[in-house]
């Protein structure tokens, strides 16, 4: 038989960039049971311009299915792939009407639903999938029949049947190891998401013992956590790294520290087998690690991985059903940012009982995280996946005004849904829930959507003032966002949705300064000048390499690109310390400080430098040689030494300025 496995069109910066694990298993257990098999990424198609955006779209993507000429074709669909999968099988269903079409994924179905509405699917395949697709396929080839297949929903007599649960596979040792060369070549991945390295996901484990409200993981795995051996894993990953290069690792599993020996023997393994050069992702809850684990994973190659922090409230907490101490959120952000470890913090506001001090706490502990460390914040609006708590208490409730973040990723025609995916999401709310909202009793559902896209504009660009401003003038952040928005919106006559980096760039500073009170000012425009002057530098991204070169009295030194030199009223070192320990927070004493700033690949490195230094490093503007320059500072800063002493201690230092990347010369 021969059977076609496709990855359905999706569009959306920084997701799925990488080979679709799902049904490389699938595909791998086809091919060894003697059947013709091909992967179909529609999502690389379409990076790749291999696929037209706009109305023929789906077409194209049928075609090209249809000219592998297969006997079955399976989609993999997630909540928002699911509306492509429907349109590209029902013209392959048109196109070629005895095509067999499956449904599966990562999703909870509503199977007998989706079987009376779409004639286009003649089978679903609901929970884990290796099983009951070998079985399927099996089954199809000897046309055994489909009656008692568990895991199964499809049609007999025109009416749809549900054959009940697959048991889960007790030993995920058993599942064979995915063969990659059934995946299109890392080369394309590569060249379509510009990675500087191939990146690949490797499954760790599956399941999720918690309960929280929102998430169809726990219930998809039945809240049975499974893992793979940890050679296994290893193994496969030491194959990935020979064979096709790949140097960095998604770890698939949402609970992967949640069993804290198996992360201890997987990084002393991973040492021991010398893969020093591997990097690599994990998702992880906060009160699974602690300082000791999380030193290790840093040791052993991770570089970042995933927080479901979700709220600052108790309350919010509570209706979750995160059992998590908020007392130890922030304590684990730090203690994983001051390894070097950069993780992505999720928050989520908007959910129905939330009150607007409830969203505000949550804003408040996203500021404090960003001034903790090298973090990245991801804000969400709840969405209502099928099968979760929320659907089971909100599915009758729902209405359609903004899109959530799982509601993105097919906007196909300049920006937008086509018509015919938006006639399907208006006239099934609950099957195509992820595309609708719940109503939040404390803020409207358009300025919940202002918040999530906009706010982490300013976290990312100005988090010390924020936090300042709110400590100093006791405005809360939602209130302090909002006025922003309004100040910008009069001054530029935009569209709120409009606000983009350069926008707060060029008008956060100047509506800071007004909001404050007089006799703050002089603090907040030092940090707001201090935060503007690295956003700047990590803007221009330079990276100064330079051949040694021999350095005279006439060489006339300039400050390189992507440096900068500036004296600040007040120790802004010392006050990024607090407001990263979080403490109580006064307006500090005037203290004269002077800071080098030197940007390079994405990152701003800031030191304290004397004064001294600052004055040698303001007259490096390219004009005057070094000679001139040493007799210009001879006079303040050369007691007890001798002009000729006192050049060559000032040369010594040009020196090792040169060495490090913060000066250059110019050609003379």
């Amino acid at each position: 038989m021969r059977i076609a496995l496709v990855f359905p069109p999706f569009l959306l910066p920084g997701m799925y960039n990488l080979p679709p694990l799902g049904i490389l298993h699938l595909a791998t257990i086809a091919k060894a049971m003697g059947h013709e098999v091909k992967i179909f990424d529609q999502i690389l198609e379409l990076k790749l311009g291999r696929l037209p955006l706009g109305k023929g779209l789906y077409g194209a993507a049928a075609e090209e299915i249809l000219r592998y000429q297969p006997d079955l074709v399976g989609f993999s669909c997630q909540c928002t792939t699911l509306i492509p999968a429907l349109q590209i099988a029902k013209v392959i269903k048109e196109m070629r009407p005895k095509i067999k079409i499956l449904l599966g994924g990562h999703g909870l179905w509503d199977g007998e639903e989706i079987l009376k509405r779409f004639q286009q699917v003649d089978m679903i395949l609901g929970g884990e999938g290796e099983e009951g697709f070998a079985e399927l396929i099996d089954r199809l080839e000897r046309n055994r029949g489909l009656k008692g297949l568990l895991g199964l929903w499809w049609r007999k007599d025109g009416n749809p049947v549900w054959e009940g649960l697959r048991p889960l596979i007790p030993d995920l040792a058993k599942i064979p190891l995915p063969d990659y060369s059934l995946a299109p070549p890392v080369e394309e991945y590569v060249k379509a998401y510009d990675l500087e390295t191939p990146i690949y996901i490797v499954e760790t484990g599956r399941g999720c013992p918690y309960s929280c409200v929102y998430c169809s993981e726990s219930i998809f795995w039945r809240r049975k956590v499974r893992r793979y051996p940890v050679e296994r894993v290893l193994n496969l990953m030491e194959q990935l790294y020979h064979h096709y290069g790949v140097r960095y690792f998604l770890l698939s599993h949402d609970q992967f520290t949640s069993n804290r020996s198996y992360v201890v023997e997987f990084c002393e393994r991973l040492r021991q087998k010398g893969l020093k050069h591997i990097s690599w992702y994990c998702i992880s809850r906060l009160d699974t690690v602690d300082a000791e684990l999380l030193s290790l994973m840093a040791e052993s190659g991770c570089k970042s991985m995933c927080y479901g922090i979700d709220s600052g409230s108790p309350d919010t907490l509570s209706f979750i059903g995160k059992e998590i101490d908020p007392t130890l959120l922030l304590k684990r952000v730090k203690e994983t940012t001051s390894l070097g470890i950069v993780p992505t913090l999720s928050f989520v506001v908007g959910f129905p009982e939330e009150t607007k001090a409830d969203i505000e706490k949550t804003l408040e502990l996203a500021v404090k995280c960003k001034n903790s460390g090298d973090v990245n914040i991801l804000l969400q609006i709840p969405t209502v996946l099928l099968g979760t708590e929320l659907h089971r208490r909100y599915g009758d409730s729902l209405v359609r005004e903004v899109d959530s973040y799982f509601a993105l990723g097919i906007e196909f025609e300049v920006g937008k849904r086509l018509l015919e995916d938006e006639v399907l999401i208006n006239a099934y709310p609950k099957l195509f829930s992820s595309f609708y909202n719940m109503r939040c009793k404390a803020m409207e559902l358009k300025d919940l959507d202002l918040i999530v896209k906009c706010f982490p504009i300013l976290l990312d660009l100005y988090p010390r003032s924020l936090a300042l401003v709110s400590l100093l003038e006791g405005i809360g952040l939602p209130e302090l966002f909002f006025r922003f928005l309004n100040w910008w919106k009069g001054k530029t006559y935009k569209d709120y949705q409009y606000l983009t980096p350069k926008d707060v760039q060029l008008f956060f500073r100047g509506f800071i300064l007004r909001a404050i009170k007089p006799e703050e000012r002089d603090l907040i425009k030092e940090v707001t000048s201090y935060e503007a002057i690295g956003n700047w530098l990590m803007s221009k991204g330079n990276s100064t390499t330079q051949e040694r070169v021999r350095i005279y009295e006439e060489s006339i030194p300039k400050i390189s690109p992507g440096t900068y030199v500036k004296a600040f009223l007040f120790d802004m070192e010392e006050l990024t310390i607090k407001l990263k320990e979080g403490r109580g927070f006064e307006k500090p004493e005037r203290q004269m400080t002077h800071l080098l700033f030197k940007g390079a690949e994405g990152k701003v490195e800031i030191s304290k430098i004397n004064e001294f230094g600052y004055s040698l490093l303001r007259l490096f503007n390219g004009r005057r040689s070094l000679k001139k320059i040493c007799r210009k500072l001879y006079t303040n800063y050369g007691q007890g030494l001798s002009l000729e002493g006192f050049c060559g201690q000032v040369m010594d230092g040009v020196k090792e300025l040169f060495d490090l990347g913060f000066i250059t010369l110019v050609a003379t």
